[in-house]
């Protein structure tokens, strides 16, 4: 997981998982050191921009695959920007 930091939006990406059986990614969200939440379900590209963010607070991001069964994978590495 790669995220860039804008005054307007953070820009998440990461790779792809390649297992034929994946539906969705979960992508989540912690402001500061607080715990994460469920920021956005059912996510179907390797990209996404958060444009839910204020300027000068701390954010960390992390994300999951979830397959045909519902069955979720553990969360990624998290990644943590400043947003200016």
């Amino acid at each position: 997981l790669a995220a860039i930091n804008g005054a307007a939006a953070v820009q998440l990406s990461w790779e792809r998982n390649t297992e034929p059986d994946v539906a969705h990614y979960r992508i989540y969200r912690a402001v500061a050191e607080g715990e994460f939440s469920l920021l956005h379900d059912k996510h179907t590209t390797a990209t996404y921009a958060d444009a839910q963010v204020r300027s000068g607070q701390r954010f960390r991001y992390a994300v999951s695959a979830v397959d045909r069964a519902g069955n979720e994978s553990a969360q990624s590495n998290s990644v943590e920007v400043q947003v200016p």
